[in-house]
Parts: structure tokens; sequence; C-alpha cells
């Protein structure tokens, strides 16, 4: 073979790997962001993470807080919210009770006793995904939340 076919074979194969990567593979396999799943390491070791909303390097991470002395606020085996935080640390490793600013949706009464304002959720109801987060609480409220760089947003 001469160099000239070699050289042009090399391309071919480098052309078709770029076009496949670059064109094609995005469109069989969809966008990166569908593969994210916030709940990975919320469950074991007093749950690490936590499934709420955040952007990267945003400064508000909107997410349940619930029993089980969870570091990170969160513990996915927990069948009680405390309501929703907005400033966290996921993954710090140590000891804590999750965010600051809880906000808590609710229907009746306020009340600052914690062990009064719970509320059981139902579980088959949590959808977390890539900068959202939602939860049917038992009163019948459906929480929903998203963040922006600097801000979190409730429904």
């Amino acid at each position: 073979m001469s160099a000239r076919v070699i050289r042009l074979s090399r391309f071919l194969r480098w052309g078709a790997a770029a076009v496949f990567c670059c064109v094609l593979a995005p469109r069989l396999l969809g966008d990166a962001v569908d593969y994210v799943n916030p709940l990975i390491c919320t469950k074991g070791d007093n749950g690490q993470q936590f499934p709420g909303a955040v952007v990267p390097f945003g400064l508000a991470c909107v997410s349940p807080d619930t029993d089980g002395g969870a570091h990170s606020g969160y513990y996915y085996e927990s069948t009680n919210i405390h309501g929703f935080s907005h400033l966290r640390a996921g993954g710090a490793g140590c000891g804590g009770v999750g965010g600051n600013i809880l906000m808590k949706p609710g229907i009746g009464s306020f009340t600052s006793d914690r062990n009064l304002y719970k509320e059981p959720y139902q579980k088959s109801s949590e959808s977390a995904s890539a900068g959202y987060y939602s939860v049917a609480l038992n009163s019948g409220i459906k929480a929903e939340m998203t963040a922006s760089p600097r801000v979190g947003f409730h429904q």
C-alpha cells in the first residue's frame, strides 16, 4: 500500500469516529443530564448526599430535611419530612442536620416544635432529576423545587 492510501484510510477512520461521537451519539444516547440520579449516596452511612435541586456551583441547594440523623439532612429510608432547606454542603463527611433556611408547606396552625410539624410523605411519589425535586406529602400537598445559580424556587 502506498503512503497516500494509508493516510486516507486513517483520515476516514478518524473522520467516521468524529462524526459518530459528535453528531450521531448524542442523538442516539440523549443528553448526559438524562443519566443523572440525585438519589445516589442518600442511603447507608447516614446519607452523605442530598437529592434536591441544585445547579453546578450554585448557591441554593433546595432539598428535603428528614429524620434519620443524616449528615446532609436527608436520609433515603426516612418516612418523615421536616421541611425543605436552601443552603447545605453535601458529601462533607461531618455531622450536621442539613441545611439552613428551612421552609415547610403545610395546612393548619403554625408550630415551631419540629416533632409536630414533621410530616410523612409518599416515598413512591418522590422524583429527583438534575435541577429538580418533587414529593407528595400525606397532607395532600405536592412540593416541587428547582434552583438557579443564586435562588431556590418552590411550588
